[in-house]
C-alpha cells in the first residue's frame, strides 16, 4: 500500500510539472530562465550563445537563436564572414530542443529554402538573418534575410511544423493577429516615376490582402 501511495505521487508530481504554465522568460548567461505567475524563477533552460529570444505566454510558446558554428574566415576586403545560427522551439512536454532552422555560414547554406533559386527567392539558403518576430499567437515566426539589392526576403516559419512560406520582398513593419505589415518595394509600370515603397498586409500563406498606403516614389 505504501508503495502505490510513493507511485501515485511520482505520477502526480511529474504531471504537475509537465503541465505547470509560466508567465515570462529572461536571458541569463546560464540559458532562458522562465518564471512563475509571482514572477519567481522556475525553469532554467541551459543555453549558450543565444542571440535572440521570443516567448509567448498564451501558447506557452519559446522560440530562440543560438550560435551554432563561429566562422574561419577572416574580415578581408571582399570578404563577409557570417557564422551559422539555428532557429529553434522548445517543447516544454519533452523537455527538449527542437531545430527549426539552420541559416547560411559564410554565404554556404544551411536549410535549404523549399522555394529558393526560383523567381521568387533568388538565394538556396537563408542568410544574414535579422528582424525577428513571432506572431501574436506563438505559432509563427517572420524574420528576414538577404534578398536583393533594392531589399531583403520576408519569410514565414512554423514553430510547430518547421513549414516555410515566402511572405515578399521587403521590410517588416508590424505583426498583426490577421497578418504581416510589410513596406514593399517596386518599380513603376509606366516607367517614369522610377521606384516606390508602399506598406501593405499580407496573411501568412503570403498573399497580399490589401495596401495599407499610397506608394511614395
Amino acid at each position: 500500500m505504501k508503495n502505490i501511495l510513493i507511485l501515485i505521487g511520482l505520477l502526480i508530481f511529474s504531471f504537475s510539472s509537465k503541465s505547470q504554465s509560466y508567465q515570462s522568460a529572461k536571458l541569463k548567461k546560464e540559458g532562458i530562465q522562465l518564471l512563475d505567475s509571482a514572477a519567481k524563477p522556475s525553469k532554467l533552460i541551459p543555453l549558450k550563445q543565444v542571440k535572440w529570444f521570443a516567448f509567448n505566454k498564451v501558447s506557452q510558446t519559446l522560440v530562440y537563436v543560438r550560435l551554432q558554428k563561429k566562422s574561419r574566415q577572416k574580415p578581408e576586403e571582399g570578404n563577409s564572414p557570417e557564422d551559422r545560427l539555428v532557429i529553434c522551439s522548445y517543447s516544454f512536454e519533452k523537455d527538449s530542443e527542437q531545430v527549426l532552422l539552420t541559416t547560411c555560414l559564410d554565404g554556404k547554406a544551411g536549410t535549404h529554402a523549399p522555394y529558393g533559386k526560383s523567381d521568387i527567392f533568388p538565394h538556396e539558403g537563408f542568410c544574414e538573418p535579422e528582424a525577428f518576430h513571432l506572431s501574436k499567437d506563438g505559432k509563427r515566426l517572420v524574420f528576414q534575410t538577404a534578398g536583393w539589392k533594392v531589399a531583403p526576403a520576408v519569410h514565414c516559419l512554423d514553430v510547430k511544423t518547421g513549414s516555410l512560406v515566402f511572405m515578399g520582398a521587403g521590410w517588416i513593419k508590424q505583426v498583426r493577429k490577421d497578418g504581416l505589415e510589410m513596406e514593399i518595394t517596386g518599380l513603376d509600370p509606366s516607367g517614369e516615376k522610377g521606384r516606390f515603397t508602399q506598406l501593405v498586409l499580407v496573411n501568412w500563406n503570403g498573399k497580399r490582402l490589401k495596401e495599407l498606403g499610397e506608394r511614395v516614389y
